[in-house]
């Protein structure tokens, strides 16, 4: 048997059955950066699965997201005022760029604010008994200086619950590029 080890200051070998393989840390909590991400996907894909929204629902760039894309530093598209993508693009930029502005389109689309979102996104986290705090969509930090956190055992919890109540989310994450094209709201003359 091939022994596993890792320089991680946590890690956490898995079967996506759940079997662990190996385990270092695993309830230590850490900063976890992008992984933060899977909980919005989750809570986007439960959004769709109860017909609050759909794959095709059309996200309009608000003022205030055309703001931010310009000015955050983590911001590798720069969306225009009436600009709009679907949830099924959205959902894409963000697995695929890590894209910190689509994020914040599906968080003002489900829950209208970033604080409703974090309302939502603790109550989700103790339900499911994961353990860990989330304030920022992508990345590490939030605006207020609050450092997302979780452990090995916790983001295990929330891919488990990921993969298996959204099956087809494996071939969405599996993607190397997306192919769209942006289009600007109509206007009528």
């Amino acid at each position: 048997m091939i022994k596993l080890s890792a320089v991680a200051q946590s890690s956490l070998f898995a079967e996506l059955n759940g079997k662990i393989i190996s385990k270092k840390n695993v309830r230590k909590t850490f900063p976890i950066s992008d992984l933060s991400r899977l909980v919005l996907i989750y809570e986007v894909l439960s959004a769709i699965r109860s017909k609050k929204i759909s794959l095709d629902t059309p996200l309009i760039v608000s003022e205030k997201i055309s703001l931010f894309s310009k000015k955050d530093r983590s911001a590798a598209m720069h969306f225009q005022i009436g600009e709009f993508f679907t949830v099924k693009q959205a959902i894409e930029i963000l697995l695929i760029m890590s894209e910190k502005s689509a994020a914040y389109l599906l968080i003002e689309k489900i829950f209208g604010n970033l604080e409703k979102w974090r309302s939502e996104t603790a109550r989700f986290l103790k339900q499911e008994k994961i353990d860990g705090l989330i304030y920022e969509p992508v990345g590490l930090m939030s605006g207020e200086g609050r450092e997302n956190l979780l452990s090995a055992i916790s983001i295990l919890k929330v891919i488990n619950k990921l993969v298996n109540d959204f099956p087809k989310i494996l071939a969405m994450t599996q993607k190397k590029a997306i192919y769209f094209s942006i289009r600007p709201t109509s206007t009528v003359l």
